[in-house]
């Protein structure tokens, strides 16, 4: 072998084994960035608000029974909810979140969202959903919410959505009532829905300034209704474990 071809296949081992050390490093650089990755933070205005990525709590810690809520409101399901599986869609309950949210601080709380006229806009930083048993086409939901917490700008919400218990009276009349008109717990027909959520969810709203982006404290008027279905001081009852 003349010594030019020596000299080819030397100098190919070489780099060769060059590019494979600057692999093992590169390697041993990602894993170590990875173990020291910290929780995602949002910038609202001058604050930094973390966005959760821990793993969720056992869902039996979570407020499954109606009597913990405080509002609801009766949400038609949509012929376009439902996905190939025959149930609605799991994205889908996130807009029964929002539904019954907006509903109460448009029409409870006097809300303002014509942003020709008021410069406070709610952005929602954090949402989440546990789900237990699906609802379909064309059920009657019950969406209940409940006030966990009232912070200086932010609100946050938990929501259940209660499944129809039956389409038909056993006299085969409607069971069925108009939704779209929002009740108190003392004020709901109950007869119609289950006791017990088939999702529970958790949605954070940060209300700010729309020329500076920045946090704005919660007009008095709204802090007042959002106190009335408060249960920031109430304890959590034990709900059922049993899926």
């Amino acid at each position: 072998m003349s010594s030019s071809v020596q000299r080819y296949f030397i100098l190919c081992r070489q780099t060769s084994a060059s590019a494979v050390n600057m692999l093992k490093v590169m390697n041993h650089r990602l894993v170590a960035r990875v173990k020291q990755f910290q929780p995602i933070t949002l910038a609202c205005g001058t604050n930094l608000r973390k966005c959760h990525t821990s793993a969720k709590k056992d869902d039996s810690e979570l407020p499954w029974q109606r009597d913990y809520y405080k509002y609801f409101l009766e949400i038609q399901t949509r012929f376009s909810d439902n996905d190939q599986y025959g149930h609605v869609n799991n994205a889908t309950y996130y807009s029964y979140f929002d539904t019954v949210i907006n509903h109460y601080l448009i029409k409870c709380c006097g809300l303002n969202t014509d942003l020709r006229t008021s410069n406070t806009v709610g952005f929602m930083v954090h949402t989440d959903c546990s789900y237990r048993t699906p609802v379909s086409f064309p059920e009657v939901a019950l969406a209940g919410l409940c006030i966990s917490h009232i912070g200086r700008s932010s609100i946050h919400y938990t929501v259940a959505i209660f499944p129809e218990l039956s389409q038909q009276a056993p006299d085969g009349t409607s069971n069925k009532t108009e939704p779209g008109l929002g009740s108190w717990m003392d004020k709901v027909n109950f007869a119609n829905h289950s006791l017990t959520a088939c999702a529970v969810g958790h949605c954070v709203h940060v209300f700010v300034n729309t020329d500076t982006n920045r946090p704005v404290p919660l007009p008095d008027n709204v802090r007042a209704s959002l106190e009335k279905i408060s249960v920031e001081k109430q304890q959590k009852p034990t709900s059922d474990s049993k899926l």
